[in-house]
């Protein structure tokens, strides 16, 4: 056997250092908050969330990375469409919270009021209270909180900011 060639090590090297860059920037989007959901949204894990300082209206999001409507309704949510950026500039609004997987387990009754399915979205008041009144009206009637798409959401975000912020569309609007 000879010995490695420095242009061997060198290749060697690179690949190494390939490896650990990517591995690193997987672990780095895996521990984000958004968890693939738009970066562009500021997302809050559960566990990080602190309810006792919160003044805005709150987006419950419950999915689970097995779930085929979660990764397509997530897929959707970075298709870069006019509603994703409505969504986007509504969500600066809100706290927009990402449950994932066993994260929802601590949740209670009143976050899934006509059944566990996912994807479901809550809207809730800033201390953390549920709104039933605020559902996908443009979905399924029997799962009114099953959102599909970005352009379900926005409308849903948009009726949620009306019913709990009624003036949020004169913020920075200055009078003559």
């Amino acid at each position: 056997m000879t010995a490695p060639t420095m242009s061997s090590l060198s290749r060697l090297l690179v690949l190494l250092a390939l490896v650990l860059v990517t591995g690193v920037a997987a672990l780095a989007s895996s521990s984000s908050a958004s968890r693939g959901w738009n970066d562009s949204i500021e997302w809050v894990k559960p566990k990080e969330f602190d309810i006792s300082i919160n003044t805005k209206p709150i987006v419950y999001l419950f999915h689970k990375t097995w779930c085929g409507a979660c990764k397509q309704f997530k897929a959707s949510m970075n298709s870069g469409s006019k509603d994703v950026e409505d969504v986007v500039d509504f969500s600066k609004k809100f706290a927009m919270v990402n449950i994932e997987d066993d994260e929802a387990a601590p949740f209670g009754q009143e976050f899934s009021p006509d059944g566990g399915y996912i994807p479901r979205v809550i809207f809730a008041k800033p201390d953390g209270t549920p709104v039933k009144g605020l559902k996908n009206d443009g979905g399924n009637p029997r799962f009114k909180y099953f959102y599909s798409n970005p352009l379900e959401l926005r409308r849903a975000m948009r009726n949620a900011l009306d019913e709990m912020t009624p003036d949020w569309r004169n913020e920075g609007k200055t009078e003559l």
